[in-house]
C-alpha cells in the first residue's frame, strides 16, 4: 500500500449528502448527468433507472451523481458487451470538474480506469503511444487539451504519462484486463483518509491520504457497449490505530480536515477495551478527536460505533497493543578522576542499545569527559537517557621564571586553574592570585578534587645602574670616534637617531643623547663632541729643481697621521701670465719645474690648493721662486 501522507490514526464518517432516510441506498441513474463535451459519450438509462449504458466509441466521457459523496462504500456491476474493442472502463470520485454537459477542458477528479489489453496506437499527428492492460489510479487536475501536448488527452488519458496535470499514483498492469459479457463486481471505499478499490473480491489499490468530498461517476474512453448496473452506497466507518508504548496517548483523530461538517452524525461511541467507554452526542470536529491513555501494557480491542440521524449504525473494531517501555536509567551527572574508571550500564530485558559513541552493548566504559547518551529500544518502544561526565585532569600551576622586582613594585602572581578547588600560599592566603610587594620566595599549593600541584618563584631585588662617566671630547675634523655608554645592569639603549647599541660611531661634532633603561629605572645621558682642524699643509716659497736630490719638487709638506682625512685635493701652479703649468689631485705629488717636457725658467710662480677636511672646505694660494 503506498502512502500519500496524512495522519497515522484514521477514523471515517459518512458525508451528509449520503443521507436520505435509509441505511443502504440504491442508485437511480435518471438523476445523474453527463460531464464535459456531449460529443464524447452517449449515456442511456434503462431498467427504471437501475442501469446505464454508454453506447459510442469516443474521447473520455463521464456520467456522475448530482451530489457529493465521502465516507461511503459504493458497489455495483460493470459489464462490457460483445464489442470487440478492448479499451478503458472505470469510474471517477472526488469529482469537481467538468460540471455540466458542455465542452470543458479543466478537469479535477480521481480516476480509476481498467483496460482489457495492451495497445500501441497513434492518432493524427500524435506520436505512437502504448496503453497497457490492467488497472491505474490517477489524480487529474488541470487543463487537458485535445492535442498531442504533454497535457493533451492522448498523452494523459490514453498513454498515462504521469505529469503535473495527470498524476499516476498507482498501477497494476499485466494479464488482468476485463472480460467481455462478464459481470465484474466493483467496490469503492472512499473516506476522508482512505481509498480502497476492490474488483471481483480482490483489493487492487489501497491508498492513505487526505481526501475531499466530490461526486461519483462512471468513465469510458474509446469503449462502447458498457453497462453499469445495480449500484448502491452505504454508510462506511473505519479507523486505524497504531500500537503505542506505555505512558503514550492513543490518538483518535476522525478526519484530516478540522472544519469537516459532521452535522449528519447523531453520535459516536468509543469502547476502548480497558473498561472505559466514551459517548459523544455533540459530534463535531473538535469533540470527535479524542485521545485515550491506557494504564497498563497489553492488547486491547477498540470498537467504534457510529449512528447517523436516520438511526443507521455501523460498527468496526481494531486492536491496539500497549508495549512496555525499557526499564533503565543512567546515573546523575558526575565527575571522575582521570585515573578512575566509570562503567555506564543501561541493561534492560529484551532490549537493543545505541550509545553516543556508536557502541551497541548494554554498557560502556568512560575514558574521557563529555556528554554520553544511550538509546534503549524494546520492541517499538525506546527511551533515551544521558549523563554529563566531568573528567578531572591533573591540576597545573606555573608561576613563571624567577624575576627581578623593582622598588615599590607590586607583581601579581597568578595560580588559577579551571579545575582547582583551593589555593594555599606561603602565608596561608587562599586565593588564585597573590600580590607580591618585595623580593623573596613565593610558594603556592593548588588542589582539585583529585590532584595537588606546587610551584614557587624567586623575586630578586633590583640593582641600580651606574650612570656612564662624562665623555665630552674634541676630535680632529674628519676623524671617526666611537662613543660607548655601556653600563652594568642596563637592559636597553636607544640613541636619538634610533640606534640600539651601547656604542655609536661618529665623525661629526654635536650633542649625542642616549636613553639607557633597566627593568626598574632609566637614565638620559648626553655626550658633547667638538671638532678642530688638526691637519696643516706647509708650502715652501722656493725650490731648486736641479736634480741634485735636494728640494727638487714643489709640493705641500704635512703630517701623514693628521692629514689622511683630506678629500677632494686639487693643487695647481701658474706662470706669471696665468698659464697653468702643473696640476695634480694627489697630495703626495709635486711640480718638478718642467712644463710640457721643457725646463721652466727661473721666475716667481703662483700656486693654489683646495681640499676638504671633514665638512670644511679649505682654499690656499701663494707664490714660489723657481731657482736653478
Amino acid at each position: 500500500m503506498s502512502k500519500l501522507g496524512c495522519l497515522p490514526f484514521i477514523f471515517a464518517i459518512l458525508y451528509p449528502y449520503l443521507l436520505s432516510g435509509q441505511c443502504d441506498i440504491d442508485v437511480n441513474f435518471n438523476n445523474w448527468q453527463q460531464g464535459g463535451d456531449p460529443d464524447f459519450g452517449d449515456w442511456e438509462v434503462k431498467n427504471f433507472g437501475n442501469e446505464v449504458v454508454q453506447k459510442i466509441n469516443g474521447d473520455p466521457t463521464i456520467y456522475y451523481t448530482p451530489f457529493d459523496l465521502i465516507n461511503v462504500e459504493i458497489e455495483g456491476t460493470i459489464n462490457v458487451g460483445n464489442d470487440e474493442d478492448d479499451d478503458y472502463v472505470g469510474f471517477v470520485f472526488g469529482y469537481q470538474n467538468p460540471i455540466g454537459n458542455a465542452a470543458y477542458d479543466f478537469y479535477d477528479f480521481w480516476l480509476f480506469d481498467w483496460k482489457k489489453g495492451n495497445q500501441e496506437e497513434d492518432i493524427g499527428d500524435c506520436p505512437v503511444t502504448t496503453a497497457y492492460e490492467g488497472f491505474a489510479l490517477s489524480k487529474v487536475y488541470g487543463t487537458i487539451t485535445e492535442d498531442c501536448s504533454t497535457n493533451g488527452i492522448w498523452n494523459c488519458f490514453w498513454g498515462h504519462n504521469s505529469n503535473s496535470y495527470f498524476n499516476v499514483l498507482a498501477t497494476d498492469y499485466g494479464n488482468n484486463g476485463w472480460d467481455h459479457n462478464t459481470d465484474h463486481h466493483v467496490k469503492l471505499i472512499y473516506t476522508y483518509t482512505e481509498i480502497v478499490i476492490i474488483i471481483d473480491g480482490e483489493t487492487i489499490f489501497q491508498e492513505s491520504g487526505c481526501f475531499q468530498p466530490g461526486r461519483f461517476g462512471f468513465y469510458n474512453y474509446s469503449q462502447k457497449g458498457v453497462t453499469y448496473s445495480n449500484f448502491s452506497y452505504s454508510l462506511f466507518t473505519d479507523f486505524n490505530v497504531s500500537d503505542i508504548c506505555e505512558g503514550e496517548l492513543a490518538a483518535c483523530i476522525v478526519t484530516c480536515e478540522p472544519s469537516v461538517d459532521l452535522s449528519h452524525v447523531d453520535s459516536v461511541i468509543w469502547i476502548f477495551g480497558d473498561g472505559e467507554t466514551l459517548v459523544i452526542d455533540d459530534v463535531h470536529a473538535s469533540s470527535i478527536n479524542q485521545q485515550h491513555l491506557y494504564e497498563n501494557v497489553g492488547t486491547y480491542t477498540i470498537e467504534m460505533i457510529t449512528v447517523d440521524k436516520n438511526g443507521c449504525r455501523d460498527t468496526t473494531e481494531n486492536s491496539i497493543e500497549v508495549f512496555e517501555n525499557p526499564d533503565f536509567s543512567l546515573p546523575a551527572d558526575t565527575s571522575i578522576c582521570s585515573y578512575e574508571t566509570l562503567i555506564l550500564d543501561a541493561e534492560s530485558q529484551s532490549s537493543t542499545y545505541q550509545w553516543s559513541d556508536g557502541s551497541t552493548s548494554s554498557s560502556i566504559e568512560v575514558l574521557e569527559g563529555g556528554l554520553y547518551w544511550v538509546k534503549v529500544k524494546k520492541g517499538i518502544c525506546e527511551l533515551i537517557d544521558s549523563i554529563q561526565v566531568n573528567y578531572i585532569l591533573p591540576v597545573e600551576v606555573e608561576l613563571g621564571e624567577d624575576m627581578t622586582i623593582c622598588d615599590n613594585e607590586i607583581i601579581t602572581l597568578d595560580a588559577y586553574h579551571p579545575s582547582a578547588t583551593s589555593y594555599l600560599w606561603q602565608d596561608n592566603l587562599q586565593s588564585a592570585t597573590y600580590s607580591a610587594g618585595g623580593p623573596g620566595i613565593y610558594q603556592v599549593t593548588v588542589t582539585n578534587d583529585c590532584f595537588t600541584a606546587n610551584d614557587s618563584i624567586l623575586l630578586i631585588e633590583s640593582v641600580p645602574m651606574e650612570p656612564p662617566p662624562n665623555q665630552d671630547t674634541t676630535i680632529c675634523e674628519g676623524d671617526l670616534i666611537t662613543l660607548d655608554v655601556s653600563t652594568d645592569n642596563a637592559d636597553s639603549y636607544r640613541w636619538e637617531d634610533g640606534a640600539l647599541s651601547p656604542q655609536l660611531d661618529t665623525n661629526t661634532a654635536g650633542v649625542y643623547s642616549v636613553l639607557i633603561k633597566s627593568l626598574c629605572e632609566e637614565i638620559n645621558h648626553d655626550i658633547i663632541v667638538s671638532s678642530e682642524i688638526c691637519c696643516k699643509l706647509y708650502f715652501p716659497n722656493a725650490f731648486s729643481p736641479n736634480f741634485d736630490g735636494i728640494n727638487d719638487e714643489f709640493k705641500p709638506e704635512y703630517n701623514p697621521e693628521d692629514c689622511d682625512v683630506i678629500k677632494l685635493f686639487e693643487f695647481r701652479v701658474f706662470n706669471r701670465w696665468g698659464g697653468l703649468v702643473f696640476f695634480t689631485d694627489e697630495k703626495s705629488k709635486g711640480w718638478d719645474g718642467t712644463h710640457k717636457g721643457q725646463v721652466a725658467s727661473e721666475d716667481v710662480y703662483i700656486w693654489s690648493c683646495s681640499y676638504k677636511i671633514g665638512s670644511i672646505h679649505i682654499s690656499e694660494k701663494g707664490g714660489v721662486n723657481l731657482v736653478r
